[in-house]
């Protein structure tokens, strides 16, 4: 696998401890041709990143959020294969019977 990964904080500390990935100025050079983005921290930087012009940089537009930045029902409106790490994937079967548990 090739491994892209950007961090506007730990970027230094990173290259310590990761070895020898690939390191990108920001979010969207991560995202370019990418089959999957995987975020792992919630600075405010990554809340607000245009999620329409990412999608379009990704070759496949899954994200794995580990971190919940996103909500799940927007991400999929805009096209994304959406994993929220730790939060239940609700559906609308789910929604519509309030006694099923999840």
């Amino acid at each position: 696998a090739r491994v892209k990964v950007y961090d506007p904080v730990a970027h230094e500390t990173a290259r310590e401890v990761l070895g020898s990935v690939e390191y990108a100025e920001n979010p969207y050079v991560v995202a370019e041709g990418a089959d999957c983005v995987v975020l792992l921290t919630e600075w405010a930087e990554f809340s607000s990143l245009n999620l329409p012009y990412l999608k379009t940089l990704m070759k496949r537009p899954v994200i794995v959020d580990g971190r919940n930045v996103f909500e799940p029902g927007k991400m999929r409106s805009l096209g994304f294969e959406y994993y929220s790490i730790g939060r239940p994937d609700l559906t609308l079967s789910d929604v519509s019977d309030p006694g099923r548990r999840v």
